[in-house]
């Protein structure tokens, strides 16, 4: 039995590059991938049986660590992803971190079927999924840069995977790059290896990451949801410009790269601002979150302007107390002219324990308004400076936001000028 072909050029060029780019693109089938090299003491062949029950058919692709195979599952029946690595090398996952990642389910995470090590060949294994379709990295360095709205879909898939990790599983994944990244035939973006930085810090090695994609302060030791936002904007800029921003740790440390803009001219300028603040050296100066990330990428316009979204904000609560206000009179204007009508009837028929009534009732109404006026005044003396500083604070929000809008044409074409003449 033959494995399925994967990899496959004109579907991922159609699905990711549009129709466009799969008719005029060159297909080129790759070389045969030979038979697997040694790892570690022995040398796997196709055929090998892993594990008793994983039999190896085909090299898909290899890395730093690990190879990755083809495989059948000769007890579901099923071809799955084999990722070997030599037992020395440390990649084999305990039981606790197997059962976790297998715990991470999510439609942009790549899902963990089997993972353990076979003493007899002297390796580890992890075992997924097998997707047709081919990792970022092969995809670009065979195609070259993507267009925009393919490359803000990965992204945005990818920031709902980081997303997930970063909040449903206190998870950083410490080594985004193409490499890790799967593009299926169907368009969706899978996220892998997503246990690398828990893996490394057990061990003697301090840090995760690859050159040119790990964040400054991960090349410290220190590594947040901060990092992957670094990360994961170099791999967008490469996406755009068809080359990475970094070269190597020491070109990150400098955090010098050529603007995005100078690559891919049609690039809107609000994009451009929005990459770059992912890749600002410094964390406090990027966007905290893969979710604000993901949220600057759907609206770029919006995105730095900070005192536009909390007045949106304030202006949507306001909006919102109306509407509750609004309902409320509504609902006491029907009772009170429910409770007029009946009152009526029942003074037609009985006028003096009518007029008894509407006198209690005017005596209590007047002692209610003055105790809801007393309790306003109070209220009011001891919030005062509160309600003056929220006024004065969203009218200085109102007033910068008009001038950001006003001033953002003019400065947008200066900057431009600016750099026609660089």
């Amino acid at each position: 039995m033959n494995p399925p072909t994967y990899g496959a050029v004109e579907e991922i060029t159609s699905v990711w590059y549009g129709g466009a780019a799969a008719a005029t693109a060159v297909v080129k089938r790759g070389p045969v991938v030979p038979p697997l090299p040694s790892l570690g003491a022995s040398t796997l062949l196709p055929g090998t049986l892993l594990a008793g029950r994983y039999r190896l058919e085909q090299s898909l692709g290899e890395g730093a660590f690990a190879r990755v195979y083809a495989a059948w599952d000769s007890a579901l029946h099923r071809w799955v992803a084999a990722k070997i690595s030599p037992s020395a090398t440390g990649g084999q996952l305990s039981a606790g971190e197997a059962q976790l990642q297998a715990a991470c389910q999510h439609p942009n995470l790549m899902p963990l079927y089997d993972a353990g090590s076979d003493p007899l060949l002297g390796v580890a294994y992890i075992i997924m999924p097998l997707y047709p379709g081919s990792d970022l990295a092969a995809t670009l360095n065979r195609y070259g840069p993507m267009p925009f709205r393919t490359a803000l879909l990965c992204t945005d898939q990818v920031c709902s995977a980081l997303e997930f990790l970063q909040q449903r599983r206190n998870a950083v994944h410490g080594d985004i790059k193409p490499a890790n990244i799967w593009l299926t035939n169907s368009g969706a973006a899978l996220l892998m290896d997503f246990n690398l930085y828990g893996l490394l810090t057990q061990g003697d090695c301090l840090r995760a990451g690859t050159p040119g994609y790990t964040a400054p302060e991960a090349l410290m030791g220190r590594m947040d949801a901060r990092s992957d936002v670094f990360s994961l904007a170099c791999v967008l800029y490469q996406c755009l410009a068809g080359s990475p921003p970094f070269t190597d740790d020491a070109a990150v440390q400098a955090g010098q790269f050529t603007p995005l803009r100078r690559l891919r001219p049609d690039l809107r300028p609000e994009l451009e601002a929005v990459i770059h603040r992912a890749l600002a050296r410094q964390p406090e100066q990027r966007f905290q979150s893969a979710r604000e990330f993901q949220t600057a990428l759907r609206r770029p316009d919006t995105a730095g302007l900070e005192g536009r979204i909390a007045l949106n904000t304030i202006f949507r609560t306001l909006m919102r107390i109306a509407r509750q206000l609004g309902r409320m009179l509504a609902a006491v204007y029907r009772l009170t002219w429910r409770m007029l009508t009946k009152f009526l009837r029942h003074a037609v028929h009985r006028p003096l324990p009518a007029l008894i009534e509407a006198v209690v009732f005017c005596i209590l109404s007047r002692a209610a308004l003055d105790m809801a006026r007393q309790a306003g005044l109070y209220w009011w003396r001891l919030h005062q400076g509160d309600v003056k500083t929220v006024a004065w604070g969203a009218l200085s929000l109102g007033v910068v936001s008009l001038v950001g809008t006003i001033a953002k044409p003019f400065l947008t074409r200066r900057n431009a000028q600016r750099r026609a003449k660089q």
